[in-house]
């Protein structure tokens, strides 16, 4: 088709489109929508020099208590760096615009990836078309929080791990375990993804025989970039910490009702703070000033005894928010728009299987990446909390994936349509 044959004009146009419904939304909300946990860790930042929060996830914290790793630290530090250059109020604004325009630019990059992936500019261009127009995403960058600078950062580093399985070249090796690390200090998810890859190596021999340099360079820049975070969390909590201390608490206020009658179900903060404060009050060994850290082994400990209790009720209720994490059926329950949303994540989801059981075969070193880290994503979230925009930076690859089908549907589908053919009237 005339169509695909011009793929940079077709790119083009939806760019702009995605610009412009970007920069409709701003003019027609509060920019940013709400205020977020991040902006206000952004804000005491700039007041006293430290990451500091004292909220509903710690509530043995004070003013002399407060110091915290219960969000990665990049986020935050660029919008306090924001702040700091333009005053808090202009310093917000321009966050947002500028958390638009990298969504533009995750865009972009799918393109490559897809283009990297397939060969096939209708497959890059309907992939790219659906994650440059997708309003949920579009609508949470009004909103100063992690996930569009972690999927811009984490798109780049599945960009740069592609072309170095292709090229084995030792700078972009570097180049995806830089990306691989920041996109881990905004959202530490994907701090255990390196460690499923080595084992995916190790057991494709030729793989790791080949690559083995450049995986050992991408580990080292993994690290060189956490190292700052982990001494920082080593100084503080005197204890090694590359993520962040809200495991523990997510953990218990998404499982703790298991033993109810009625447990499938969204742990709700309102309904676990007062069961949290409670079990606070009732445990004698605690001191009454514990840190995040120590907060954070206490709640894994406590949802531990209740999980060892309730395995199979554990297994349904990770089930159960697999589902809700594609959909958000619960939290959004009644609402069209997203209703409709949660369909079209589901036919993209079952689209993105079809292609990677067709495409697998043929193309595994490229693919499994990809694949593996959204059976990751999916998974580790349906374990511990299921919010779909917890599941919207993998999405673009999931649309991407489904575009391959999508397109081989609709070739198919064109094929069956009579060719109509008009012929034009001739002057007499």
């Amino acid at each position: 088709s005339p169509f695909w044959q011009q793929p940079t004009a077709v790119l083009l146009l939806i760019l702009l489109l995605s610009g412009g419904i970007r920069l409709g939304m701003m003019l027609l909300r509060d920019v940013p929508a709400a205020t977020t946990r991040r902006q206000v860790m952004a804000e005491q930042l700039l007041e006293s020099g430290q990451l500091v929060y004292c909220g509903e996830y710690f509530p043995l914290c004070g003013d002399d208590n407060q110091l915290t790793a219960s969000v990665e630290p990049l986020p935050v530090l660029l919008f306090a760096g924001l702040m700091w250059l333009f005053g808090q109020t202009t310093g917000t604004v321009i966050a947002v615009v500028g958390q638009q325009a990298l969504g533009v630019l995750t865009a972009v990059i799918l393109y490559h990836i897809l283009q990297h992936l397939f060969h096939n500019p209708a497959i890059s261009l309907l992939g790219t078309f659906l994650w440059a127009t997708y309003l949920p995403m579009i609508t949470l960058a009004l909103y100063l929080e992690a996930e569009i600078i972690f999927t811009c950062l984490l798109l780049l580093a599945i960009w740069a791990l592609l072309h170095s399985l292709e090229t084995d070249n030792k700078l972009t090796w570097v180049a995806a375990g830089l990306c691989w690390g920041l996109a881990t200090l905004s959202r530490s998810i994907t701090l255990y993804f390196p460690i499923v890859m080595l084992v995916v190596a190790a057991a494709h021999r030729p793989t790791l025989r080949r690559h083995a340099a450049g995986m050992g360079l991408a580990l080292l820049a993994f690290a060189f970039t956490l190292t700052p975070w982990v001494m920082r969390n080593a100084q503080v909590f005197g204890t090694f910490l590359p993520g962040n201390t809200l495991l523990g608490y997510n953990l218990f206020r998404h499982n703790y009702f298991l033993g109810d009658e009625d447990f499938l179900h969204y742990g709700y903060a309102k309904e676990a703070d007062p069961v949290i404060r409670q079990l606070i009050a009732t445990t004698p060994n605690l001191r009454g000033d514990e840190n995040e850290v120590e907060m954070d082994t206490f709640y894994k400990a406590e949802v531990l005894k209740i999980i060892k209790a309730h395995p199979v009720r554990y297994l349904q209720l990770s089930l159960y928010r697999f589902v809700a994490l594609w959909t958000d059926f619960e939290v959004q329950r009644g609402q069209l728009f997203w209703q409709l949303v949660a369909v079209e994540n589901g036919v993209l989801l079952l689209l993105a299987g079809l292609t990677a059981v067709r495409h697998l075969p043929h193309k595994p070193i490229h693919l499994l990446p990809l694949i593996l880290l959204i059976a990751y994503f999916a998974a580790t979230h349906s374990l511990i909390i299921a919010r779909m925009r917890y599941i919207m930076p993998i999405l673009p690859l999931v649309m991407g994936l489904a575009a391959a089908e999508g397109v081989r549907w609709l070739q198919q589908l064109w094929q069956w349509i009579p060719q109509w053919q008009l012929t034009p009237n001739k002057a007499a």
